[in-house]
């Protein structure tokens, strides 16, 4: 049974995040900051540890829409057409593949247009499968899936349509879950793709951004919960791990965030310290509620709500009023780099990529909380 949070810590924690989040807001330009912060009532967790982590990584290009592609790193030096890998020691926490493929179409079985992208290299790859944030376009995605995929992925990313809270748009729901990998399966045995032979569907992990990151929690946590879930769900057997951005479980309705019994698959909380959508005090309080390790709450200051996508508050989704102080480019990379560890870490019992999220490697850009 896991230890409750001790008193002591979430003090050291509001400490640490108001003191961030005030120097961001001075950087601002007077965009306003969230400096409180909070826990779960009731809930439990594991013993937690305050470190930074972090690596330079590089950016990749997004994909071009309805054909195959490959997307080069941002290194001008860097081929991407190489099936090499990088090199570097995969405890730095830098990409595994310099090279990434990316294929579109629709993905059997879901039946959603969907993007997909994979590691230039040869045999089959894991399975990470985008949940999007609501009305948040697929496209807009392209720079992160890409970075996840140069770490040993087949990034799936669909276009969801279904009918959410606010009516029928991108909402994620917890059965594409199973549809998807049931349908990235297929397109792995499929010889009129050039997927086939890269798929490995026994191993997965889910990547999230704020709606499809409760989505994710919810199914991490073996909850079914409407809108987010429709139809009796059960988490296939080959997700182990999931890392999400703009992500908290609190309900607009307000009152404590219920304990989350992730019965130790690993959940990540990736957090920008100017996100005025999902704020820094909901995303802690969540992070308090997991129950088992392994588990990781990651700060990403400057960062606002849209940390994760390819431009700043994309066409067709709620805009987040307080601009980000941090470059955008640098902001996905450091998303995607952590997110690609942490699958790594978890999906894959990767033991460099466990030392690397456990950090420190000195990202000024970064500050990470771990269960243990």
């Amino acid at each position: 049974m896991a230890t409750a949070l001790p008193n002591q810590l979430l003090l050291r924690v509001a400490s640490v995040l108001a003191g961030v989040l005030t120097a961001c807001a001075a950087d601002s330009d007077g965009s306003p900051a969230d400096t409180s912060t909070s826990a779960a009532t009731g809930s439990e967790s594991s013993t937690d540890t305050l470190t930074t982590a972090s690596a330079t990584g590089s950016q990749t290009a997004s994909s071009d829409e309805g054909t195959e592609t490959t997307a080069a790193d941002s290194d001008d030096d860097a081929d991407s057409s190489s099936s090499e890998t990088t090199g570097t020691p995969p405890s730095s926490g830098e990409p595994l593949f310099d090279g990434v493929l990316t294929y579109s179409g629709e993905l059997p079985v879901l039946g959603d247009p969907t993007d997909i992208y994979w590691p230039d290299g040869d045999g089959a790859f894991p399975v990470a499968l985008m949940l999007q944030g609501a009305e948040v376009d697929k496209q807009y995605y392209s720079e992160f899936a890409s970075m996840v995929a140069r770490y040993g992925f087949v990034v799936v990313v669909p276009n969801h349509e279904s009918s959410g809270v606010a009516g029928t748009g991108l909402y994620m729901e917890q059965s594409v879950i199973v549809d998807a990998l049931a349908g990235i399966d297929a397109l792995g045995d499929d010889a009129e793709t050039p997927l086939l032979g890269h798929v490995d569907a026994s191993a997965a992990g889910l990547v999230g951004h704020s709606y499809g990151g409760v989505v994710g929690v919810y199914a991490l946590t073996g909850q079914c919960m409407f809108p987010f879930c429709t139809a009796p769900f059960e988490l296939p057997a080959a997700v182990r791990a999931g890392a999400f951005y703009g992500t908290n479980m609190r309900s607009p309705f307000g009152g404590p965030i219920a304990p989350l019994a992730n019965d130790g698959l690993g959940v990540a909380l990736i957090q920008g310290t100017l996100d005025t959508k999902a704020t820094p005090a909901d995303g802690i309080a969540t992070y308090g509620a997991l129950q088992t390790p392994p588990g990781a709450y990651v700060t990403l200051i400057g960062a606002n709500h849209y940390g994760n996508t390819d431009v700043d508050n994309p066409p067709g989704a709620g805009a987040d009023a307080s601009a980000p102080t941090l470059d955008q480019a640098v902001g996905v990379e450091t998303v995607g780099r952590f997110s690609g560890n942490f699958l790594r870490a978890w999906v894959l019992d990767d033991a460099d990529a466990q030392a690397y999220v456990s950090g420190p490697t000195g990202d000024p850009n970064v500050l990470v909380m771990l269960l243990e």
